[in-house]
């Protein structure tokens, strides 16, 4: 299950990365799609929240 939600992820950091290297700039926002997006929205809340 974890390699099935990773993909889509991995994919599109790859995709970002050739296309900065090829462009030296990047597509669009990182967090534009919305599974990036809601993966730093509750990554935030975690490190605000619950601390290690």
């Amino acid at each position: 299950m974890p390699f099935v939600v990773c993909i889509p992820s991995a994919i599109r950091y790859w995709y970002f990365e050739f296309y900065r290297r090829k462009h030296n700039k990047f597509p669009c926002e990182y967090d534009a799609i919305w599974f990036e997006g809601q993966a730093s929205r509750w990554g935030k809340k975690y490190v605000l929240t619950d601390r290690i």
